[in-house]
Order: C-alpha cells, then sequence, then structure tokens
C-alpha cells in the first residue's frame, strides 16, 4: 500500500468538490492520507513500536529461520533478493513478507542493488528489549548499529539510568 502524501488544505478542498459534487470520490479505502513525509516518518517509527509489543511475534520475528536470514543478511554474500531466497530455501513471496516486517522494525534496511534489484542490509547488529512478563509486551530499549561496535561506559556524575548503572554509547 503506497501512501498519499496531501496537505490539509488540498484534502478539505478535495472534500469540499466531492460534496458539492464536482469530483468523485477518492478511493481512500485501505489507504493512509499523510500531511508530509515526516508525518508518514513518524507513522511508521510509531507502527514499528506497536508491532514489537506482542512478546510472541516478536520472538517469532527474531528466531528460528529468521535468525539464519538475519546471519545470512550480516554476512551479505548475496547480490539480489532472488540470490538471497535460493541461499536461504525460502520462496521470494515469503522472503519478501519477512524483510518488510524486519524493515519495519529497523532492523533491515533495503538498498538498490545493480540495475533494478534491491539488497536487504543489516541495520542493527543487537538489540535490547524490556519485556513485561505481566503486561506481555516488549518494549525496545536501545540498538547497537551493524557498522560500529556497542561500547559500554559509565555515566558521569553518578547518575543511574532507571537501576542501570551503565549506558550504551554507540559508534
Amino acid at each position: 500500500m503506497k501512501p498519499t502524501i496531501m496537505n490539509f488544505r488540498d484534502f478539505m478542498d478535495q472534500m469540499v468538490e466531492v460534496a458539492e459534487g464536482r469530483q468523485a470520490a477518492p478511493d481512500f479505502h485501505g489507504k493512509r492520507v499523510f500531511a508530509s513525509p515526516a508525518a508518514r516518518e513518524h507513522f511508521m517509527r510509531r507502527q514499528a513500536l506497536t508491532d514489537i509489543r506482542s512478546v510472541h511475534s516478536a520472538l517469532r520475528l527474531l528466531s528460528g529461520p529468521n535468525h539464519d536470514l538475519i546471519k545470512r543478511i550480516a554476512a551479505g554474500k548475496f547480490s539480489s533478493l532472488a540470490e538471497l531466497a535460493v541461499q536461504s530455501g525460502r520462496a521470494e513471496s515469503n522472503l519478501n513478507r519477512t524483510l518488510k516486517k524486519l524493515e519495519r522494525l529497523g532492523l533491515v534496511i533495503m538498498q538498490p542493488g545493480t540495475g533494478r534489484t534491491l539488497k536487504p542490509v543489516l541495520a542493527v547488529r543487537s538489540l535490547r528489549v524490556e519485556l513485561d512478563l505481566v503486561e506481555g509486551t516488549a518494549r525496545r530499549l536501545d540498538a547497537a548499529t551493524a557498522r560500529g561496535p556497542r561500547k559500554t561506559v559509565a555515566k558521569p556524575n553518578g547518575v543511574k539510568s532507571r537501576g542501570q548503572s551503565r549506558a550504551t554509547v554507540h559508534n
């Protein structure tokens, strides 16, 4: 689903034209309309948090065959989605669906390859998640990028973050 970017004034003008009968109603069924690209990005970040709240679905997405897939993506020994599908033994459509979920969570970035191909690149090497066993939710605390190692350093002036004695810094 490709979102529609439309400022509020244009949206209202279009609705007035529809109400006055000068224009047919646009088909927004199943589509999202955003006021700006920044609003779309904000929504996508919030959506990623919503997607990972279910502990069961988060663990399922990051374990088993998907863990093997993440290792293959980190190794980068493929040039296209088709090649990755063959290496991982998955149908290309199933691979696409899984990669979209990983991309929504910010774990994978789809970069242009040669020609019209896309190549997934690991965006996050490690991820700290807080599990609330009573509520059954998961919350992403921080992540180390795939490019640089994670360093742990003491916080200045003895300041502690929510009961922790160390802070995580990323390169």
